[in-house]
């Protein structure tokens, strides 16, 4: 199932570390892979990637005519952790299918926000 779980992805920076970011919906739930790599030069890591835990939001992206009627949308919370490894690959579920996800990172003072389409 690892596979196919990485069929979009989008890619971003938080506190020197890049990642891309997928989701795959199955059944009544969406997957989301999180996988990250620190920019090395040979031989050497960067010391200056952030490390430490990193809190997220997931939550459904509604859409205007949704929003408009009142619906209200599900807010997952999940902590990961970056190490100073070059590769890091999380995995976590969402209680809820979606076509698209809302996912909010923050990182101490950094945060990003980005859209995630479901596969």
């Amino acid at each position: 199932m690892v596979s196919i779980l990485s069929s979009r992805k989008d890619t971003l920076t938080l506190g020197g570390n890049t990642m891309t970011v997928s989701a795959m919906g199955f059944e009544d739930a969406t997957f989301v892979v999180i996988k990250k790599t620190i920019k090395t030069k040979p031989f050497e890591r960067d010391a200056t990637a952030y490390t430490g835990m990193v809190d997220l939001a997931v939550s459904t992206a509604l859409s205007a005519e949704e929003k408009k009627a009142g619906l209200t949308y599900p807010i997952v919370t999940q902590r990961i952790f970056f190490s100073l490894n070059e590769e890091e690959s999380y995995r976590f579920s969402v209680p809820f299918a979606a076509s698209n996800l809302l996912i909010l990172m923050q990182a101490e003072a950094e945060r990003i926000t980005l859209k995630v389409k479901v596969e």
